[in-house]
């Protein structure tokens, strides 16, 4: 199996998929604690190793048969990688949730905020 192919199924490799859900419902509590440094690192560098351990030793054979791998064959192409990349680190919502946790007052503002970014968006698609 190709790098490219173990980059596309670790994925939705269920280590994987605990990993960034275990890992970010923690870093969210060292956020709300006002502890920086460990909701960070919390944050980004288990999911990364995790990505490195499966991408270099586990085996996607039975992930690349199966019909979740057909799905990301055909509908996450290598191009879309690089947007997933960057998507997954600012478009998201885990910026609005660490920030969240981090003061609870600013929920209001977050939402005020996210609000007009989508009606700027929608008024220039129009």
């Amino acid at each position: 199996m190709t790098l490219k192919e173990k980059s596309l199924y670790h994925q939705i490799h269920p280590l994987k998929l605990a990993t960034d859900i275990g890992c970010e419902s923690l870093s969210l509590y060292f956020f709300r604690r006002h502890d920086l440094v460990p909701g960070l690192v919390t944050h980004f560098a288990p999911p990364i190793a995790v990505s490195l351990a499966l991408i270099l030793c586990a085996d996607f054979e039975s992930i690349k048969e199966s019909r979740a791998g057909a799905y990301l064959r055909r509908y996450m192409t290598t191009s879309h990688w690089p947007h997933q990349t960057v998507a997954d680190c600012h478009c998201d919502s885990k910026p609005f949730a660490c920030m969240d946790n981090w003061n609870p007052k600013s929920v209001s503002k977050t939402a005020v905020w996210a609000y007009e970014v989508w009606c700027e968006k929608a008024a220039t698609v129009r």
